[in-house]
């Protein structure tokens, strides 16, 4: 038996009125849910286990956040978490007075997104366009009706501006942890943001298990605040990836064509933790390109795969 998707406009999570979609695979046990706010994947799941960190209660708070202008709100009554797409580079997002970038663009990460089933197998995801930027997110998620080959996601950014502007599509999935991190195949040592906690503790969290493959050990006992590692991927080869492994045996696999770029930021994905928070940030990033008014960037693909 395939998986079904249904959407629907219903309760969830208590709050009437939510556009949402739920995709599920009985023979493989996989389910995950799509909401229209913010455009988000906010479960992934097998069985009982849900690899996905999302805070649904934020959308009771949508409607009034909404109204307000980024600077009088903070990133905890923003985060809904889940799986989204910004876009790149960070330093758009301009300056808050909590650092740099840290709440983004409130109608593309909150807003409420069209939500359409293309077919049974996909949605497809359109943000409205943003007060600030004039941007605007496009997304189509489609799901395995076979449950062997993953999610596969589909990320674009429109310029609705008069002007050209430079800009990349950046996936973010926010994840649970403990969680132990494989990525590769890499040309470098992952790099460490500056602007991101202690530049000097991080590398001796990472080690190198074979030649350009690296991990990282991201347990509930770390004692450094913040990181935020950039991975550069080596470009001989077809994929690059990233392996969240959970002690349950659970692994979640990102996997994406590698390019020379230009990428906006210190390489084609990221990773970023906060010890405050209990959730880990997968992060994967189109090229960096000039949209002419009107214009489509390259789409960004990846999929995502959980299995035992």
């Amino acid at each position: 038996m395939n998986g079904e998707l249904t959407c629907r406009t219903d309760m969830y999570h208590g709050l009437p009125g939510i556009r949402y979609c739920t995709y599920i695979n009985p023979k493989t046990h996989f389910s995950a849910t799509v909401t229209a706010n913010g455009g988000r994947i906010m479960s992934l799941c097998r069985g009982s286990f849900d690899a996905i960190d999302s805070n649904p209660e934020v959308i009771a708070a949508l409607p009034g956040l909404l109204k307000m202008e980024r600077s009088q709100v903070k990133w905890e009554q923003v985060n809904l978490g889940g799986g989204r797409c910004w876009p790149a580079p960070q330093n758009l997002f301009g300056k808050d007075g909590k650092g740099e970038g840290m709440v983004p663009f409130l109608d593309l990460d909150l807003g409420e997104y069209s939500l359409e089933e293309a077919d049974r197998n996909t949605v497809v995801l359109c943000s409205p366009v943003d007060r600030e930027t004039l941007l605007r997110v496009a997304r189509l998620i489609r799901f395995d009706p076979a449950g062997t080959e993953g999610t596969s996601i589909t990320d674009r950014i429109a310029n609705h501006s008069r002007e050209r502007k430079l800009v990349a599509p950046w996936d973010l999935l926010q994840v649970k942890r403990p969680v132990s991190i494989t990525v590769g195949p890499l040309r470098e040592r992952p790099t460490v943001f500056r602007e991101f906690g202690d530049p000097y503790r991080v590398p001796g969290l990472v080690t190198e298990e074979d030649k350009g493959i690296w991990t990282l050990a991201l347990g509930s006992g770390l004692d450094i605040p913040m990181f935020k590692l950039g991975l550069s991927f080596d470009p001989a080869a077809v994929n690059g990836k990233i392996r969240s492994l959970y002690q349950n045996g659970m692994l979640l696999q990102h996997s994406f064509p590698v390019t020379e770029g230009p990428y906006p930021h210190k390489g084609a994905a990221e990773i970023f933790f906060n010890s405050f928070h209990q959730y880990v940030e997968l992060e994967v990033l189109g090229r960096e390109q000039w949209l002419a008014p009107e214009e489509f960037s390259q789409g960004l693909s990846l999929k995502v795969e959980l299995k035992q």
